[in-house]
């Protein structure tokens, strides 16, 4: 089993769950299901990490003198459990905040000012930094033009150059790319600068991928940024790229993720290494309450799993309680974990159970490992039928993955996802700059920010 690239965004939040469980007082239902070493390991054999982002909280703060000591506090407070030692922790910036409006100009500056600082004080505390990059949002309220975007981008991304060589070699160098004048920057911003040479780590900031744009574009989206850093990768006498998606961590963009890899490795000789971040699950099981297995024709099938929904099939003669008590005391047994009883009972009431919870959260971890497996061993063989010329079974094996990643849907969205891997890998291969230029001017120009840019207009090419 291989281990995923995953990490989960909010660490805090699940350090807290976690801490929850493992000191509540209900011995009767739970307990020693598993020690924090226990979860550290298993961790260690799932995933990549997890990411803590540190302006998040910023806007709710008065006092700003204090900030930094708090979180300092707060996140010793769940690494000192031992939960975290045998997996890597990242910072995030927090720059989110200032591209959707959630920071004025005030809070927006002070990060701004701050934030490098306390890169070095927790320097002991995570093994990677994310660059504080400064985006617009329809909500921001940062910038008066796509120059100012520039020159505030210009400012951080110089102090991160600055840093001290053991925080500076952590730090990833964030690009952005989702609409014209965006990429136009951010590729002014990385060349005329000669940025690259200062890090080994870089990212993309993610694009929605049920977005309009994203249906029309006729390749995959992320070899759009992906393209540019492995030409300055190849110019840099480097073999390796360490690459971050942020945000795109749905199980179709996992599946091409591994494709990339093989693509890059056979032709460009240069390992490449993607991960990827979400938050999703925390809104996914105890809001929208769902997660995905696999039905018995390997289609990775979304499960309702609301309390009046559990008695239902999820394929056949298996009910959905049945499912998610197979798929989770498999997890158990499979790490020596003590195992639960689903078949009695998820709820009390609505609330669900902690231990339900807990069980939850880490089968989803499991779950990115198995599709991690199986999907590094398809992108092998799909990009071995490729090389022989016969489109034909190339196709059927591209289709058959996509339509099992897309819950079995054989959807308008999916054939034309498929139809395009093959111009994605032939891009790769030649590094076609151009034409990613032309598809980002072409396919992303209506999500311009033309509140920047007056003379933006839509282009029809």
């Amino acid at each position: 089993m291989a281990k995923s690239s995953f990490i989960l965004a909010g660490f805090e939040a699940f350090g807290r769950i976690v801490n929850n469980f493992i000191l509540g007082k209900k011995p009767d239902r739970w307990n020693k299901n598993f020690t924090y070493s226990d979860l550290s390991q298993y961790f260690d054999s799932t995933i990549t990490g997890f990411l803590h982002s540190y302006g998040e909280d910023y806007a709710i703060r008065k006092n700003l003198k204090t900030y930094g000591k708090s979180q300092m506090k707060m996140i010793k407070r769940f690494t000192d459990t031992g939960l975290f030692k045998d997996v890597d922790l990242y910072l995030d910036s927090g720059g989110y905040q200032i591209s959707t409006g959630k920071l004025n100009r005030y809070y927006s500056e002070a990060l701004l000012d701050n934030y490098y600082d306390f890169t070095v004080e927790a320097k002991d505390l995570f093994k990677y930094f994310f660059i504080l990059d400064v985006s617009p949002g329809q909500n921001c309220v940062m910038f008066e033009n796509f120059e100012d975007v520039y020159s505030k981008n210009l400012r951080s991304y110089q102090e991160a150059v600055s840093l001290p060589e053991d925080v500076r070699s952590r730090m990833i160098y964030v690009h952005h790319f989702r609409t014209p004048k965006l990429a136009e920057t951010y590729n002014r911003l990385l060349i005329e600068n000669d940025f690259y040479q200062y890090f080994n780590h870089f990212a993309c900031g993610g694009i929605v991928s049920n977005m309009a744009s994203d249906l029309k574009i006729p390749c995959l989206v992320y070899i759009l940024p992906l393209i540019p850093l492995i030409k300055e990768t190849i110019r840099a006498g480097r073999n390796y790229l360490n690459f971050h998606i942020l945000g795109g961590a749905s199980y179709r963009d996992v599946l091409f993720y591994e494709l990339f890899k093989e693509v890059v490795r056979r032709y460009h000789n240069i390992e490449l290494k993607i991960t990827y971040d979400s938050s999703g699950i925390f809104r996914q099981i105890f809001v929208a309450r769902y997660i995905h297995a696999f039905d018995d024709l390997g289609n990775i099938k979304k499960m309702n799993i609301k309390s009046d929904n559990l008695d239902r099939k999820f394929y056949k003669d298996v009910t959905i309680q049945e499912k998610l008590d197979e798929i989770l005391n498999e997890m158990a047994r499979k790490y020596n974990f003590r195992e639960i009883d689903i078949l009695n009972g998820i709820y009390d009431d609505k609330t669900m159970h902690e231990d339900v919870k807990v069980y939850t959260m880490l089968y989803i971890f499991s779950l990115y490992s198995d599709l991690t497996s199986n999907f590094e061993s398809w992108a092998s063989n799909v990009l071995d039928l490729y090389e022989t010329g016969d489109q034909e079974a190339f196709t059927d094996l591209c289709l058959d993955q996509t339509v099992k990643a897309a819950q079995g849907r054989y959807s308008s969205k999916v054939r034309y996802k498929t139809y395009s891997i093959g111009r994605s890998i032939e891009m790769l291969k030649d590094l076609d700059e151009e034409r990613c230029n032309h598809f980002i001017t072409k396919y992303l120009a209506p999500d311009e920010f033309t509140y920047l840019d007056k003379s933006c207009q839509l282009l029809e090419i």
